[in-house]
């Protein structure tokens, strides 16, 4: 839009009635500390969960280099690059996630239906039960005690809070991008 000669403001104004609802109102405000002197570098870094360190660094260096439409493309292509990117993560995360779902499922079920009655049928037989068999009778009564879904609860609560928590920082997410990215990926 700058290259076709629109003003700034108006270009942001015409990309926020375009863009959905959230990021719609981020731009009407970045529009709004536009028109009251700010400079677009500075209205970007106030609003860091949708302009990344990087965008308002490189619209400043636009800003002060004269080359700002050129340095808004640079932005606009590594946003879209990165979406892509955030996309097939998505896409390479969701079968086996989907997969590993359902054999938690499926395992819980054959814990919580199926085993009880095998179990009484083998301790009918009076004889002593291998140590393995032992340990799944165990595992058997616990899945349908309240203790075992607390506790499971509690973890599964506790590991999502980390990783919000240590999801954030660029280290550790990369860590764990470059750990998701070597699982393998079904053939299309």
């Amino acid at each position: 839009m700058l290259a076709s000669g629109l003003h700034l403001a108006q270009a942001l104004d015409t990309a926020s009635r375009a863009a959905s609802e959230g990021y719609g109102r981020i731009l009407e405000q970045v529009s709004q500390e536009l028109n009251q002197g700010q400079p677009l570098s500075v209205c970007l870094a106030s609003h860091p969960q949708a302009f990344p360190g990087m965008s308002s660094a490189l619209v400043e260096i636009g800003e002060r280099s004269g080359q700002l439409g050129f340095c808004l493309e640079i932005v606009a292509d590594w946003l879209e690059r990165e979406e892509r990117i955030r996309m097939q993560m998505v896409s390479a995360l969701s079968y086996p996630a989907l997969a590993i779902s359902l054999c938690l499922v499926l395992t819980l079920a054959l814990f919580r239906f199926v085993l009880p009655g095998f179990f009484e049928v083998l301790q009918g037989f009076d004889v002593p039960l291998p140590w393995l068999t032992r340990l799944f009778i165990g595992l058997t009564n616990a899945v349908q005690g309240l203790t075992f879904w607390l506790l499971g609860l509690a973890l599964f609560f506790g590991l999502r809070g980390l990783y919000q928590r240590w999801g954030k920082v660029p280290r550790v997410r990369e860590s764990l991008y470059s750990l998701a990215l070597r699982i393998p990926q079904r053939a299309h």
